[in-house]
């Protein structure tokens, strides 16, 4: 690596991860609007494109030439580029862009044709105006629009004398080409893009090197305004000690500034290209961190004058990490204790984030419900969205996206009418599951409740029939993510959530081995994402195929002649979404339903009682949905199912998009809400004798709310599929009450063991393991469950299918 690319590591990733370079005052285009798109989106999207170089290279590529695709139509990035030295002369960032997108075109099935239309609706960004070959591409494919930063004169006049040639000079003599009507934008945001390219061809900002010692001038531009700049000087003196001083303006609003000093000493210059790299890494790291935590805890504060809700006193800059949750403890068990300590909200404060936890129901309702409009995003949780869920509907931020993928769900599932087309289907994959059941008596009774989930869903979802006996492939996949997913999202366990500027630390560095996790489970979620939409888009067209994403590619090639790009991915990524979010939460209420049984066998008499005055002591029929007008007693035992045992005992965590006062508290834009379901579902204040299952506190004289409106979720965050998982839940417990006698396992002596509700630690919370007995209440009722499935009768699986789908892509 040469000096100067030394030089550049520096500068570039101090720039980027620290964010030295602020908003673009100087140009004074608030307000103005170009083709419909106001400044400030511009603005956004070319620091995006600064960020694609970053993301693309590493944290220095030698050419600072970043760009990104964008469709402004659903505000969101297509493709990333950015300049690649393989020795192919044309990768420059504007064609690696392009290429990337004809990549995901293709692989849409898209033909060439298609792919070259589909220009016209985008727009590339790219921080410096492109060079004749890259203008006449994005000239030749008809981009909607072509906006750049820095010029080539800015550069040319750096010293860069290689093109002069504008772009403007090449739109202007081409002729009779499909982009005629590319709009152009120059010159935006450059107050942010020219330092990237400056240090390149001015040598007096390069510095100099002589012998052993290095001496030399980063110029970083921070704006207060268009006159007032501050340089960065880092050097290496003679006794091998880097010293690196910087000025950056802290409070602009108030004209205050300060100086921080960082010394490193014992780093000699022998073999510097590693060493150098290493500790401009290292640099780069505790810069980042710095400036990250002092915007947090200086900058923020003075801008309200209520604080925070109470917590334990943090650290300097580190805040309260040492009060997270420590690993194999119940992340529930834990934030109870700062309930304990401070009252029903609570905050802390981790490396400048605020978290804050909510153990009243009302406040909770009153944020995420009723202010949902402000409180709807997501955490940033990087280490999640390095495992691929980034796009996923339950983890995307309130974007077009997120309510495109939402719509679909809710189409499908989201209404009375649309669920109970599902009833046939529902009745027949229970169906299976008491025959599966009563056949080892509930021996493997998770594994049973995990493949019904499972074989609903799929089948619901993408028309996919599982494996009748034995391991299905599928269903494997799904409760290995599912897994990853509940251990990737628990807050504070991954450094990279709280350090978000790790994630552009080299895997070689010490401690990033999560990075290699998050590797492996992103291919795990690729697959899970791609091979069942495939398969199910490869079975539309079936007479019998009433599956989610048949209805949804059916529903759109009627209603608007055909999918683009964007609905298929909406579509794909609520599916995986639907399955996902669905199978294992309805497996963990289901698994827990008969743990409660076995320790509550009043609760079953009643049941009993209920469903022989409907079908008779013996019947020759199982309940249906269409009996439950009649099961008033059932469906209070769904509902108390919901409030025993939460799955998700923290909640999935929202984010204040903008702050807000509560209880005479200040929450800050950004702060992390966690709602405590676990402790909303036990309130002594609400819920009485809350540790007992007891379906009867929902009517008189008690009256005690109903938990499933809070536990799928809040405002609009709320689960789109609850009507779906409600429907599920009722069929499999009325069902399984009319035929079986559920008890505690019995040990070697054959005495019943002695059963207790425990939570497993994580995200999705499964009770811990328990041993119980399905048996069946008479012969009568064993004989039903037989005859039940022999009037189902069986269908082909699709697993080899599944299975051959997976080799390719392994």
């Amino acid at each position: 690596m040469s000096f100067y690319k030394l030089v550049c590591l520096a500068s570039l990733a101090a720039t980027t991860a620290a964010h030295f370079i602020v908003p673009n005052d100087d140009q004074n285009m608030s307000g103005i609007v170009v083709n419909g798109i106001p400044s400030s989106v511009r603005e956004k999207y070319m620091r995006l494109a600064n960020e694609a170089l970053f993301e693309q290279s590493g944290p220095c590529p030698f050419a600072a030439y970043g760009t990104i695709i964008v469709n402004h139509t659903s505000d969101e990035v297509v493709c990333r580029g950015a300049n690649f030295r393989t020795g192919d002369p044309t990768i420059h960032g504007e064609i690696s862009a392009i290429n990337a997108c004809t990549a995901v075109f293709a692989a849409r099935n898209m033909t060439a044709s298609e792919i070259f239309a589909a220009w016209a609706d985008l727009s590339i960004y790219t921080n410096a105006e492109s060079c004749p070959m890259c203008a006449s591409a994005i000239r030749w494919a008809g981009f909607k629009e072509y906006i750049y930063g820095t010029t080539i004169q800015h550069n040319y006049n750096a010293g860069w004398g290689v093109i002069t040639m504008s772009s403007y000079d090449v739109f202007q003599q081409t002729r009779q080409l499909p982009g005629y009507q590319t709009i152009m934008l120059g010159q935006i945001l450059t107050n942010e893009t020219d330092p990237l390219f400056s240090w390149q061809y001015n040598e007096n900002a390069r510095g100099e090197f002589f012998g052993d010692d290095l001496a030399y001038m980063i110029w970083l531009h921070v704006w207060r305004s268009a006159e007032l700049r501050h340089p960065i000087a880092p050097s290496v003196l003679t006794d091998g000690t880097l010293r690196l001083t910087y000025n950056v303006l802290v409070i602009p609003k108030y004209k205050k500034e300060a100086i921080t000093s960082i010394r490193i000493d014992s780093i000699g210059l022998n073999s510097f290209y590693l060493k150098m790299q290493s500790l401009f890494v290292v640099l780069w790291f505790l810069i980042a961190v710095a400036l990250y935590v002092f915007n947090k805890l200086v900058l923020q504060r003075g801008k309200t004058k209520l604080p925070l809700p109470p917590g334990p006193k943090g650290l300097p800059l580190v805040g309260n990490v040492s009060d997270l949750p420590p690993p194999g403890k119940e992340e529930y068990l834990h934030w109870l204790e700062l309930k304990n300590a401070y009252g029903p909200i609570s905050s802390l404060t981790v490396f400048g984030q605020t978290i804050v936890i909510i153990h009243d129901r009302n406040m909770a309702v009153e944020l995420m419900d009723k202010r949902s409009v402000i409180h709807s995003g997501r955490p940033v949780m990087p280490f999640g969205n390095s495992c691929g869920w980034e796009d996923a509907m339950g983890a995307q931020q309130n974007n077009a996206s997120f309510r495109g993928q939402r719509k679909h769900v809710f189409q499908q599932v989201g209404t009375k009418s649309s669920v109970a087309k599902y009833w046939p289907l529902q009745e027949v994959v229970v169906g299976r599951f008491l025959s599966r059941a009563n056949k080892d008596n509930g021996k493997n009774l998770l594994k049973h409740v995990q493949t019904e989930a499972a074989e609903l869903i799929l089948k619901v979802t993408y028309g996919y029939t599982t494996e009748a006996h034995g391991a299905d492939p599928l269903v494997e996949l799904v409760d290995q993510v599912m897994e990853e997913f509940s251990q990737a999202y628990v807050s504070g366990k991954w450094a990279v959530d709280l350090i978000p500027a790790l994630m552009h630390l080299p895997e070689w560095f010490p401690g990033t081995g999560w990075k290699q996790t998050a590797k492996a489970w992103n291919k795990n979620m690729t697959k899970c994402t791609n091979i069942p939409f495939e398969y199910a888009k490869s079975h539309k067209g079936r007479s019998d195929d009433v599956s989610f994403v048949s209805k949804a590619l059916a529903q759109g090639d009627v209603e608007k002649g055909g999918l683009s790009p964007l609905d298929l991915d909406w579509i794909k990524l609520a599916a995986v979404s639907l399955y996902t979010g669905g199978a294992d939460t309805t497996v963990n209420t289901m698994y827990s339903f008969f743990l409660a049984m076995a320790m509550h066998p009043n609760v079953q008499t009643k049941a009993h009682a209920e469903l022989d005055a409907l079908l008779g002591s013996n019947p020759t029929r199982l309940p249906t949905f269409g009996d439950r007008p009649q099961l008033p007693y059932i469906s209070l035992i769904v509902e108390e199912a919901q409030r025993w045992h939460p799955v998700a005992p923290m909640g999935l965590p929202h984010r204040a998009d903008k702050e807000d006062t509560i209880a005479g508290f200040h929450i800050p834009k950004d702060a992390v809400l966690m709602p405590a379901l676990w402790w909303y579902t036990r309130d002594p204040v609400v819920y009485h004798d809350a540790e007992t299952f007891k379906p009867e506190r929902f009517e008189e004289p008690y009256n005690e709310p109903y938990a499933s409106n809070v536990t799928f979720g809040f405002g609009r965050r709320r689960c789109p599929g609850y009507l779906f998982a409600d429907a599920s839940l009722f069929l499999i417990m009325a069902q399984s009450l009319a035929v079986f006698d559920i008890k505690p396992g019995v040990d070697d002596a054959g005495m019943e063991v002695k059963l207790e509700h425990g939570f497993s630690a994580g995200v999705i919370a499964r009770p811990t393991p328990f041993d119980v007995r399905l048996l069946p209440r008479s012969a009568t009722h064993e004989n039903l469950i037989e005859s039940t499935v022999e009037k189902h009768g069986s269908e082909q699986s699709g697993a080899e299918v599944i299975r051959k789908m997976m080799e390719a892509q392994a």
